[in-house]
């Protein structure tokens, strides 16, 4: 059985204020907001992991792993400030809600726990490994493992505010990078 997209449209807004998230959604359908859905057919777009402290998730991803944060078209950013009790973050590298992000939810009367935060492993790609352990180690986060060569690649890894494994994973070498010859095959 298919659903409408209106019927979608509604059972979609009433789970995400469920969730405790604020959907600007006009009446006239014709004119309710359109998230973009990545550039390829098929990929992840989003790893969702719920934290205890919005503000302080927030700074950790921005401020050491180097991410940016940008809002959702028609769902209100929550307000920090105040310790929101519920809302949704969303960050990248790119700023842009087309490509992959990491989506920090405080959801109503659920909070991490160290043990739960073990079931989530959540790996970067960045342009260099050190320099974001570097930043992890001053701002107090748990270095799990220094950055290590290993296949082509240096990765180190880390524990954020509510304790999962943040891996950083670097190219060391082109052929890790992804590289592309000038026929488009990898190098």
């Amino acid at each position: 059985m298919f659903m409408s997209s209106s019927r979608i449209c509604r059972v979609g807004a009433v789970i995400l204020v469920a969730l405790g998230l604020h959907l600007a959604v006009p009446s006239d359908a014709a004119e309710a907001p359109v998230i973009q859905m990545g550039t390829k057919a098929s990929e992840v777009m989003v790893m969702k992991i719920a934290v205890s402290d919005l503000r302080r998730s927030l700074d950790f991803y921005t401020q050491v792993v180097g991410l940016k944060e940008f809002t959702l078209p028609g769902i209100a950013r929550p307000n920090i400030e105040d310790g929101s009790k519920v809302g949704n973050l969303y960050l990248n590298y790119s700023g842009s809600p087309a490509d992959p992000f990491l989506s920090l939810m405080r959801m109503k009367d659920v909070t991490p726990t160290a043990e739960s935060a073990k079931v989530a492993w959540i790996c970067f790609k960045v342009a260099d490994a050190r320099a974001v352990l570097n930043r992890a180690e001053a701002a107090g986060a748990p270095i799990i493992m220094d950055a290590t060569k290993f296949l082509g690649v240096v990765a180190g890894l880390i524990r954020d505010p509510d304790g999962y494994t943040v891996e950083l994973t670097q190219a060391e070498t082109a052929k890790a990078a992804g590289a592309m010859a000038p026929d488009g095959q990898p190098e």
